[in-house]
């Protein structure tokens, strides 16, 4: 009972949701309670400006999110949901984390209110970053996207669905093998007997298996696989590949960038995992 009376203790109306205080002036802050167990993500409510945000992601309606994070629930931004919520229920006070939910960049805000065994009650505060950068065209930003696409030479985007591939950027001196060969085994096989050293060929496929990218991904528990390959060059290469699952709607996907292993001093500069989310963000614009 005391779980529900400390959930009903929420102030939602409130100009300041995220506070523990009460308040009573109205608000268009998008505003909801989760409701955290295990892996799963429940909405005991949300406001009208939540439900608007709801609507940015490419969702209808509230029973629509819950199934979305339902699909996402292996993903990395269950894990993000969960440590967020920890945070802030040892922090006392409202902990926030960026992240792609449906190929839409987000901050979510965090205010833990209740723990009941492994419910957690939380209060939430979303924002859609994408919506907000594509209004603001911030330049910085835009800088940094470039930056980041330069440390790729090339960028390819997995469809698991339909067992399809396409080539989204590309500065090696490399076909665009995508243009005649779209099923993702028969790309993978040809790129490696092209581009790939002998030695690492094999390694190279079973590596791009996308059958069992997922089940690798929760066994790594991180936000993206990464392994090293030798080119195929009189002087061989060593590169560095990272495979980055995410989920746009009912797709499941998974992006491929390249570098060369020299190229990751610069990439050091930056934090792996808001570089990974970048690079998703870019591969979820080219999606729809």
């Amino acid at each position: 009972r005391s779980y529900f009376e400390k959930i009903g203790e929420v102030n939602v109306l409130g100009s300041a949701p995220l506070e523990s205080r009460q308040l009573e002036v109205t608000h268009g802050i998008p505003t909801g309670i989760i409701e955290i167990e295990g892996r799963s993500v429940r909405f005991l409510y949300v406001n009208d400006a939540c439900k608007e945000f709801i609507g940015s992601l490419g969702v209808h309606n509230v029973q629509e999110a819950e199934r979305l994070f339902a699909a996402l629930s292996r993903l990395r931004i269950i894990d993000l949901v969960i440590q967020t919520a920890e945070r802030s229920e040892k922090s006392g006070r409202a902990e926030s984390f960026e992240g792609l939910i449906n190929g839409v960049l987000c901050t979510i805000s965090l205010r833990f209110i209740v723990r009941n065994g492994e419910r957690v009650a939380c209060v939430m505060v979303p924002k859609n970053i994408t919506g907000s950068l594509a209004t603001r065209q911030d330049e910085d930003t835009d800088k940094l996207l470039l930056y980041v696409l330069r440390l790729f030479f090339r960028i390819d985007l997995f469809n698991l669905n339909d067992g399809t591939v396409k080539n989204i950027y590309l500065t090696a001196k490399q076909e665009r093998i995508t243009d005649y060969k779209e099923i993702s085994r028969e790309a993978v096989q040809h790129y490696s007997e092209h581009y790939i050293a002998e030695r690492d060929r094999e390694k190279f496929r079973r590596y791009y298996d996308m059958s069992t990218v997922e089940d690798r991904l929760l066994e790594s528990r991180g936000a993206a696989l990464i392994e090293y390959f030798h080119s195929a060059d009189q002087d061989p290469v060593l590169q560095k590949y990272y495979l980055i699952p995410f989920q746009v709607g009912e797709q499941f996907k998974v992006l491929s960038c390249c570098m060369e292993v020299g190229t990751t001093r610069e990439l050091a500069r930056f934090l792996d995992v808001e570089v990974l989310e970048i690079a998703k963000a870019i591969a979820a614009n080219a999606a729809h």
